[in-house]
């Protein structure tokens, strides 16, 4: 038998949306890119720059592909942040996917000023940096998105969060995934393929938002439906919100993560690929595929 019949046996199937990455406890990085490459393949994070780490370098050490973040409100200087993004770039250009400058400034005191200035200085930076081809965007929810489309012409790449957990209609809580499904139709309306999901989500506990009920079944059942769904909706790389729980952030915003505070999963479902240097090759076992959020 080949190796590339064998290598097409064990490769996954279908592989799981990008999952998002609150770096809290920055110190277990690599452990946690280590465990989020088990099922996805792609990750999204809010800061490039996490002290001893450059979160370019581990996605790459760990052959995860990243949205790199650039953080522009209180918590971290963006100098120092964009210079992270742009030196980890520049050792990883194949690891990049695109470099996001800031997560709902517009609804958290930022003007589009601020968020246009700090976009035009990432893109300089890069620029000067050899890598004008890295694409340069923002994240803001769909309502703030379509209330100032315009901010979208500064953009490369326009990142959308949003969440039937936090929406308005009766169908966000008895049927969210469609409430999901309609108003990505708007953004995808408006800005086109330049626009991507950027999060979604629902929590594991906490507590109700209203009619939304937060519980294992519903998180469980609305991430099942993300999956399906990110097959042909919300743009080129959904990402899902998130990857671990944020116990610091209290109520049911601190109970998004698919894994515990720890790193471990909450629930069984099975791996994108087998990173075991010990599977054997005479039976490879086949792979079945079934909001303030960032820091």
């Amino acid at each position: 038998m080949t190796l590339t019949i064998l290598l097409s046996m064990i490769a996954p199937l279908v592989a799981y949306p990008g999952v998002a990455y609150d770096n809290y406890n920055w110190g277990s990085i690599h452990d946690h890119f280590r465990i989020i490459s088990e099922r996805f393949d792609t990750i999204r994070t809010y800061q490039t720059y996490m002290y001893e780490y450059n979160a370019i370098d581990v996605a790459a050490q760990n052959n995860l592909k990243i949205y790199a973040g650039v953080w522009i409100r209180d918590g971290l200087d963006f100098n120092t942040d964009l210079q992270a993004a742009v030196d980890g770039t520049k050792r990883h250009p194949n690891t990049v996917r695109a470099i996001f400058i800031g997560n709902e400034g517009l609804m958290n005191g930022k003007s589009i000023s601020d968020i246009t200035s700090a976009i035009h200085q990432a893109r300089e930076a890069f620029a000067a940096a050899g890598l004008g081809n890295i694409r340069n965007g923002t994240v803001q929810t769909d309502g703030a998105w379509l209330s100032n489309p315009t901010l979208a012409d500064e953009c490369d790449i326009v990142g959308v969060n949003i969440y039937p957990f936090f929406g308005e209609s009766p169908q966000s809580a008895s049927n969210p995934i469609n409430d999901l499904s309609v108003r990505w139709d708007s953004i995808y309306a408006t800005f086109g393929s330049k626009a991507m999901i950027t999060e979604s989500g629902w929590p594991f506990g906490g507590g109700d938002n209203g009619i939304h009920q937060s519980s294992y079944d519903n998180a469980q059942s609305y991430f099942n439906q993300f999956v399906e769904w990110s097959k042909t909706k919300g743009g080129e790389s959904p990402i899902y919100f998130m990857f671990h729980d944020n116990p610091s952030k209290g109520g049911f915003e601190a109970q998004f993560g698919l894994a515990h505070e720890d790193g471990k999963w909450k629930y069984d479902f099975p791996p994108v690929s087998d990173h075991s240097t010990s599977a054997s090759i005479n039976a490879p076992k086949l792979r079945q595929h079934q909001r303030n959020r960032g820091n």
